[in-house]
């Protein structure tokens, strides 16, 4: 073949594959799913708004008007509210076991993570628990807190006392562990055995071991809602754990809001402008 031949040979298949890739490019959608027409919101406080969102790899890669883009798949939200995964704040969810850990129960009702390790019960060994979740595979986002009654009976069994000081220390090196680990923070049930068994000082202490991590949390199932211990009370109950976090420098979630027995109904509000006045100090 003459050398103008091959030239012009090589000259038409460089168009021929130009023309390939532009088709290609041409007929590739700018999304792999399109949620149209949807009332949204974001989660960030601000008024609902119709819009459509464009999705690929699973990422959120546009949301406006999408009306005159391309996409595999697109899903009519006309009528309905779309919104971030819900958080299941204070969930007893069971990723551990083969029958609980695609979390399709939680998925079917929008929640796409969970907060596990609750009222004192959370894991100390936390990097094993989420190497379990890693290797098991799990259906929702999960953390974990680092739970007081776990560790004061890995310590003290259910001894009704205070810890010595070398206990209190082993506490403390399980919560710093618990919390290089991965842990969001530390959890007490001080309603629940062993933890009604300590006392207030003790859970500072520990709390102050979770505050070297920035924005770490203290969770906490309060120790008397109102009806249970005689000399403790609803109103000593909320105080305790203000002080806790106040003290340990710690920010503070009550599990539970609801003041019980016949004394206290109607009073919800009373432990309301607690935490407000604990908030502006």
């Amino acid at each position: 073949m003459s050398t103008h031949k091959s030239e012009v040979h090589r000259w038409v298949q460089c168009a021929a594959l130009v023309t390939a890739l532009a088709l290609n490019a041409c007929n590739t959608p700018d999304f792999d799913v399109v949620i149209s027409g949807g009332t949204i919101y974001d989660g960030s406080g601000g008024e609902a708004y119709v819009a459509d969102i464009g999705i690929t790899d699973g990422v959120i890669r546009d949301i406006g008007d999408l009306e005159t883009s391309t996409a595999s798949d697109t899903i009519d939200a006309s009528g309905l509210m779309v919104t971030p995964g819900f958080i299941d704040a204070h969930s007893h969810a069971v990723l551990d076991e083969e029958w609980g850990n695609d979390g399709k129960h939680f998925l079917t009702q929008g929640i796409t993570t969970v907060v596990l390790g609750l009222d004192g019960f959370g894991p100390y060994e936390v990097a094993e628990r989420l190497e379990s979740w890693e290797g098991n595979g799990i259906g929702v986002n999960a953390l974990t807190f680092v739970g007081h009654n776990a560790i004061r009976t890995e310590v003290m069994g259910l001894a009704p006392r205070a810890p010595s000081p070398d206990e209190l220390e082993e506490m403390k090196a399980l919560v710093r562990k618990g919390m290089t680990e991965g842990a969001f923070g530390l959890s007490t049930g001080l309603f629940y055995t062993p933890g009604t068994f300590s006392e207030t000082d003790e859970v500072i202490a520990l709390a102050k071991v979770a505050a070297e991590w920035d924005k770490a949390i203290y969770d906490t199932h309060d120790r008397d809602l109102g009806a249970t211990y005689e000399g403790v009370g609803y109103d000593a109950s909320v105080s305790e754990g203000i002080r806790i976090g106040e003290e340990s420098g710690l920010r503070v979630i009550f599990s539970h809001f609801n003041p019980q027995g016949a004394t206290n109904y109607g009073r919800a509000d009373v432990g309301a402008r607690m935490i407000e006045e604990a908030r502006s100090r």
